[in-house]
């Protein structure tokens, strides 16, 4: 087998010196052939494979003495087994060799771990290898076809040369790798230059192609495979085989074991491929620096180089670390050999440098005139023996070494045959015998030593094992693979001379190949030793996957870096970035769900166990971000978004910040517009800016005020934060990369930074007094205290003094939603103090009551007692759903789901994409799974925004949607990037901070209970269904077959469903979600039947529910707000394209267990379809019950609506809000009597009447009412023909008439606004007693030449896409505050022009009111 040497290390100069004069004079060695009495013919000259000639050392019968096998053309191989005594005797045949026709090379390698030799043999042209397996006595059978060894193509023909041996993925069990030569591409390139893995434990001694995934293929160049040998070794130091593969015409190829079963070609980069004839292969530390170096035999031929400076001989690569090596063999005088092939570093004289031998020679000139033909020269090139100097270069010592062949040498084997301690040499001839040298350096002064080696964890001959001899201050070290070589394995042993030592070595170091060290002390020289690899010490780590970054990051993207590490016992990880510990972070994943600028640097990880410590490599982790592809607007929200997402989930404080900054930006924003504050109204600072103060700039004066302002408010909100360094510098970062100085707080002059200085302190100064107690730390001022103890989670049950009531949960461990470790603690109200905060739009009759109540939900042992119940057995449902071994499958495409009603599930999708007219395509997935991704995705957002953050994240992906238009109410020129984002914002944010106003107000206000106290308690009274039963209560939890059980004798015995729940009859059993795995990773909790007293919710068991009351869901608030915004902005309630898509990748999104199963994609239509599946996805959660989303939706859309109108007078402040319509008209023949009324935009009433049939009228403080009876006399005009009209600045009008089923009433206006403006269409009939049952609205736009368009509807108006904002605007305008069943409204936006609003009565008869109001928002 080849000895690997590597280099050892001179510890100082004078060592260095000291190890030279030890040195003897050369060795010699002697011709031994015919002694030896090996003779044989591999080939005839005229055959064709000159370049053939191989043979392998091995020990077929393990009885430590090392046989020969040499390689005949088209014959059987011959075996030659040694008697240890020199003598060799032809076993071929008893062997069972005889049928390894053909075979051209060799490799001996226990490949089935069970301690014997066995050979992989290739051929020299073929359709097939052979695998012959040893049977522990040194007989063989060929097993190839049966072990997936044999490679059968039925295209090109194997043309097979080198065989190299190696563990390539660490894996204790030898892989093979095969050299061709002259094999054309075609589609069975994968076989042919092949790596075969062994399978290892799951069939030893089995293989499967692993060349294309190990990223392998052949050639790497051209197409044809000219590979003639492999270099496997460790090059870099990292434990893992690389390969240094050698190949003819200029292929030759370095490859980087990247340790996952893959390869990284870096050829040119490491400074290799030079060898323009590659042929052989040596491997050794040649100039002692520590650094595995390999030597390369090519083609030296005088003619051609003298020519055209071809062919200009071997190389020599010295490796210079970090995978970068120097081709010196012109300095280290190994260039120049003729044709050469064989080469091995061995020990010549046991000085302990390494010594290089080659073979050469090539009949393909022969007889020539050297001077005029090349390649003359090959004829009778001899074998050349390099001595190494022990300074980097070599001495050519052939003559007088004994060395004196000329017979086309190729393989060259090395081993010591006679056992005397030195290393002999055969040369392995085409056309000849082969060359038997025996050394005699072990008869001189020089010591020596040799290692075998029997592996245990690692593979069993120990292949890849590192061996470092220090002896006298000196290192030596050597890596041992025997098959690095030219068709012709070494001896499986290491051999190292130690000069002129005193007999004892002071330490021998063992890195076997899982990294385990073994360490040896006063170790005797001259022997011959066995290393035998321990069973029970630790192994330390070795990384088997290294982190792989991407090329780049986009701000926001996801960041994984995964690693993969052996090791016994397993080891631990520890990630580190720019050299510091990142806490908490010690898995094999690194995973940053988006990547900032804080996050950019250097990233490795640490693996430790017992039996040391090993980093990964380093990566290096950069961000690409383009400032100018959104406004500094958005630049702003983003990394807000990112401050939000590393502090404590508080849905309210960080709803308000979100507010507050957006008002600072339209602050600064307006500060720098063309007549700025009369075209808009500040929310807390007015700064009156010059032209002047511009800089000659207004964009760049405005976007840089903005920045300030903005920095200001976000730095002082989030300092102290959980993730305060983070955030503080990603907002320098963003100031800085802004070209702004974040340090510049100066507010004393009109330059821009002064300027967004002053607008922050000022937004700060504004809400300090705001009723959420900032100064002090938001601490709850309303002396709240919780009316239940704690619910203790580790123990099972609850106990409640009040079931209606919240109880605060008891951790000994809490862990917040977004992954911030809490600690101990027993659960505060969090935000109960938030009912006292001042609003944006929202009426507030009081400083903490809101004008909306809607009562209180279901109670306990109340007359809603049943509904409470009902509810709560539905949570349970919901749990029953979340088993994804559950095969159900359900459709949730917007074509077979949601668009519900407000307040409601009965959604049944839509038939068809109205922006494309094609319908919905189907998308089923498993009912687990859209239950578990609902309850994990819409919890805090997908990246731990909380919801105010998730619809800001929204908005910003709807903005960046393709083709997206920016327009204002969806009408309209196309604003900029950057007005579009601050009105968005003030609008989304303001609404946002009003929905957690609003929702914690009723949450304080009603401080209702949540799902977990309300089924653990009511299973504790008992089933209220049967009180025959066992375990009745009569205020007790609802049966419910498969779903509410009590434990009996019966359904708890062998073999039924509650069998694991024996010891506990009479107590309820539900079947829901049984709970947080152990690994979240690759485990499931599934669902099972289990004790009520123990139900969690699907959540983790750090964080449970929310740390506040349930009514109403802040979620469902949130949402519903944030959709009824995005709808007003938008002018459309449909997502753009007309959907909405989120996508789940299978096992690669959920947190609390595996999943999901499959690949998921969610959809929506409409916003509002989104906002509905974030509440319903709280049931799913067991976070809240259906009244809390129900009601949380209802109020989400009152607050949605009332703040974009709030936002819209923002912008139109100097123009009377009310006052949008500038023309009224109506005509028509009324059947009976009617009466209208107009209202003004202010305090005069600039209106008249232009055609009565009556002077009948009067007015009171609302405005001016005409009343018409059927008068028949009028000039010119039908009887019964009544005509009005207003002129000016109107809100709208009323009409009230008398309508039978079929006719029609119509009112026509002419609106003349800057910006659309929200006009409702009401018809009111039950108030007054209507016989009219049922009424369509139409409005329709009216051209200058009469035409008609229909422009809005209300036909099925509470199932209408904008119901809920029609809804909420009616009852703004009704005195009742509640809808009748023959009410009907609808919402329109419209900008300047004419329209037309029909009623049409579709039957019964009555008194009817049509409304046509202006909407605005009322201070």
């Amino acid at each position: 087998m080849e000895l690997s040497a590597r280099r050892f290390f001179l510890l100082s100069l004078t060592l260095f010196f000291l190890a030279c004069s030890s040195r003897i004079v050369e060795a010699a060695f002697t011709d031994v052939s015919n002694a030896i009495g090996i003779s044989y013919l591999h080939s005839e000259k005229n055959d064709p494979v000159n370049n053939h000639g191989g043979a392998a050392v091995v020990d077929v019968n393990g009885d430590g003495h090392s046989d020969l096998i040499f390689a005949r053309y088209e014959q059987a191989p011959l075996l030659f087994v040694n008697d240890g005594n020199g003598a060799f005797t032809d076993e071929t045949a008893a062997r069972g060799l005889s049928g390894a026709t053909d075979a051209a090379a060799f490799g001996a390698a226990d490949f089935d771990n069970d301690g014997d030799q066995d050979l992989f043999m290739t051929v020299h042209e073929g359709d097939r290898f052979y695998l012959y397996i040893n049977d522990g006595a040194g007989h063989f059978v060929n097993e190839a076809a049966n072990r997936g060894a044999d490679l059968v193509v039925t295209g090109q023909d194997h043309k097979g040369y080198s065989v190299g041996i190696v563990d390539y993925d660490l894996d204790g069990y030898l892989d093979i790798y095969i050299s061709e030569w002259g094999v054309e591409v075609d589609s069975e390139r994968a076989l042919h230059s092949a790596l075969l893995k062994n399978r290892g434990s799951e069939a030893p001694g089995h293989f499967t192609v692993a060349t294309e995934e190990a990223g392998l293929l052949q050639p790497a160049k051209s197409t044809t495979q000219n590979g003639f040998a492999s270099g496997w070794a460790d090059f870099d130091g990292d434990t893992w085989p690389d390969l240094a593969l050698v190949s003819d015409y200029g292929k030759s190829q370095m490859y980087w074991n990247d340790g996952d079963g893959s390869f990284t070609n870096t050829t040119e980069a490491s400074g290799v491929g030079f060898d323009e004839n590659g042929m052989g292969v040596a491997v050794a530390d040649y100039d002692n620096d520590g650094l595995l170096d390999f030597y390369v035999s090519s083609i030296f031929d005088e003619y051609s180089n003298n020519k055209n400076g071809s062919h200009s001989g071997n190389k020599l690569y010295r490796n210079n670390g970090d995978r970068n090596f120097q081709e010196v063999s012109v300095p280290s005088g190994t260039s120049r050999t003729g044709w050469g092939w064989g080469a091995s570093f061995f020990e010549y004289d046991n000085d302990g440098f390494f010594d290089l031998a080659v073979t050469n020679g090539m009949p393909i000139a022969e007889g020539a005139d050297r001077n005029t033909t090349p390649y003359a020269d090959a004829d009778d090139d001899p074998t050349i023996l390099f001595r190494n100097l022990g300074d980097g270069t070599f001495n050519d010592v052939t003559n007088g070494s004994g060395v004196a062949d000329v017979r086309y040498g190729k393989a060259l084997l090395v081993l010591d045959w006679d056992s005397d301690g030195d290393e002999d040499l055969v040369v392995v001839n085409s056309h000849s015998d082969p060359v038997f040298y025996e050394s005699d350096a072990a008869a001189g002064d020089n010591d020596w030593i040799r290692f075998t080696f029997s592996g245990t964890r690692s593979n069993r001959d120990g292949v890849g094992t590192s061996v470092k001899v220090t002896e006298a201050g000196v290192t030596r070290h050597l890596y041992y693979n025997p098959s690095n070589a030219y068709i012709g394995q070494r001896e499986a042993a290491l051999h190292f001379g130690l000069g002129n030592s005193d007999g004892t070595i002071d330490t021998v170091e063992v890195k076997w190949p899982t990294g385990l060290v073994q360490t040896l002390t006063d170790v005797s020289a001259n022997q011959v030793l066995e290393l035998v690899e321990p069973d029970d010490a630790p192994t330390p780590p070795l990384f088997s996957q290294q982190p792989v970054p991407a090329l780049s990051y986009a701000f926001g993207d996801p960041l994984m870096l995964e690693v993969e590490a052996i090791g016994t016992p397993a080891p631990v990880f520890v990630w580190e970035k720019d050299g510091e510990t990142i806490e908490g972070e010690s898995s094999p994943r690194l995973h940053l769900k988006r990547v900032v600028p804080f996050d950019t640097g250097t990233y490795r990880v640490k693996a430790v166990n017992a039996g040391g410590e090993v980093y990964s490599d380093e990566v290096e982790i950069t961000l690409d971000m383009d400032l100018e592809a959104q406004s500094v607007a958005r630049w702003w929200n983003e990394f807000m978004l990112e401050a939000i997402r590393k502090d404590f989930p508080d849905p309210t404080k960080h709803g308000r910040n979100l507010y507050h900054v957006s008002a600072a930006m339209w602050d600064a924003f307006w500060a720098y517009e063309e007549e700025a504050w009369s075209r808009a109204k500040p929310m807390f600072h007015q700064e009156d800016v010059s032209e002047s103060d511009w800089g000659g700039d207004r964009l760049a004066a405005q976007r840089e005020a903005i920045s300030h302002a903005a920095f200001t408010v976000l730095k002082k909100r989030y300092t102290g934060s959980p993730g305060e360094e983070r955030s503080l510098s990603g907002f320098r970062w963003l100031m800085e990369q802004l070209g702004f100085d974040p340090d510049d707080v100066g507010t004393e002059d009109q330059s821009p930074a002064a300027v967004g200085n002053r607008i922050g302190v000022g937004v700060l100064e504004a809400n300090y007094d705001d009723g959420s107690n900032e100064l002090n730390d938001y601490v709850d001022t309303s002396g709240y205290e919780a009316v239940n103890d704690s619910l203790v989670l580790e123990l099972s049950g609850a106990s409640m003094d009040d079931i209606n009531r919240w109880q605060p949960l008891a951790f000994d461990f809490a862990i917040s939603q977004n992954g911030i470790p809490l600690g101990a603690l027993v659960q505060d109200f969090l935000g109960v103090n938030w009912r006292e905060v001042k609003a944006f739009a929202m009426d507030k009759p009081t400083s903490n009551t809101i004008a909306f109540d809607p009562g209180p939900p279901p109670l306990w042992d109340t007359e809603s007692h049943e509904e409470f119940i009902d509810a709560v057995v539905e949570v349970i449902l919901f749990s029953s759903y979340l088993d994804p071994n559950d095969e159900t499958m359900i459709d949730i495409s917007p074509g077979a789901r949601l668009n519900n009603r407000l307040a409601t599930n009965d959604g049944i999708g839509r038939p068809l994409n109205p922006v494309t007219g094609v319908e919905y395509a189907e998308n089923k997935v498993k009912l687990a799974d859209y239950g578990r991704i609902l309850a994990e995705y819409w919890a805090d957002g997908p990246a731990s925004e909380t919801p105010p953050g998730h619809w800001n994240s929204l908005h910003n992906e709807i903005s960046d949607y393709p083709n997206f238009e920016r327009r204002y109410m969806g009408k309209g020129d196309e604003l900029s990037k950057l007005e579009w984002d601050v009105r968005a914002y003030l609008a989304l944010n303001g609404g946002l901070h009003d929905a957690a106003v609003a929702a914690w107000t009723l949450k304080a206000q009603y401080d209702y209970s949540r799902p977990i106290s309300m089924i653990r308690v009511l299973a504790g009274l008992g089933q209220s269904s049967d009180e025959s039963k066992p375990s009745y209560h009569e205020k007790g939890i609802k049966l419910v077959p498969g779903l509410v059980e009590v434990v009996t004798d019966e359904n708890s015995a062998a073999g039924q469903p509650l069998e694991h729940l024996a010891s506990h009859v009479g107590k309820i059993a539900i079947y829901a979600w049984a709970g947080e795995p152990d690994d979240a990773h690759a485990e499931v909790g599934g669902v099972d039947w289990i004790l009520a007293e123990d139900w969690f919710p699907y959540q983790r068991s750090t964080f449970v529910t929310p740390a506040f009351a349930a009514y109403v869901s802040g979620h469902s608030t949130f949402s519903r707000t944030g959709a009824e915004i995005m709808t007003l902005l938008t002018g459309s309630p449909f997502f753009p394209g007309g959907m909405g898509e989120f996508h789940f990748p299978k096992g690669g999104f959920l947190e609390f267990e595996y999943g999901p199963s499959e690949d998921v994609t969610l959809q929506w239509a409409t916003y509002y379809d989104a906002a509905d599946q974030a509440g319903v996805s709280r049931l799913y959660g067991g976070i809240h019950v259906r009244a809390d989303d129900f009601i949380g939706r209802t109020l989400g859309a009152r607050v949605g609506v009332e703040a974009f109108l709030r936002a819209h007078q923002q912008r139109h402040a100097n123009a009377a809000s009310t006052g949008l319509i500038k023309e009224i008209r109506h005509l028509s023949t009324a059947p009976k009597g009617s009466m209208v009324r107009f209202e003004s935009a202010g305090d005069a009433l600039p209106m008249r009447v232009l055609h009565s049939l009556s002077d009948e009228s009067f007015s009171d403080a609302d405005g001016l009412y005409l009343r018409f009876s059927r008068d028949p006399q009028a000039d010119g005009v039908a009887a019964g023909t009544h005509g009005y009209a207003g002129v000016g600045s109107m809100k709208g009008v009323d009409l009230q008439v008398e309508v039978s089923e079929g006719e029609t009433l119509s009112v026509e206006i002419e609106v003349e606004v800057d910006e659309p403006v929200l006009v409702l269409s009401t018809v009111e009939g039950a108030t007054l007693g209507s016989g009219v049952a049922d009424t369509l609205v139409r409005v329709f736009a009216v051209a200058e030449n009469g035409s008609e368009t229909e422009v809005a509807s209300n036909d099925d108006w509470l199932a209408n896409d904008t119901s809920s904002q029609a809804e909420v605007l009616f009852l703004r305008e009704s005195t009742e505050n509640v809808l009748h069943e023959k009410d009907a409204a609808v919402s329109v936006a419209l900008s300047s022009g004419v329209y037309r609003f029909e009623v049409e009565a579709l039957s019964g008869s009555g008194t009817i009111v049509l409304g046509v109001w202006g909407q605005g928002w009322r201070e």
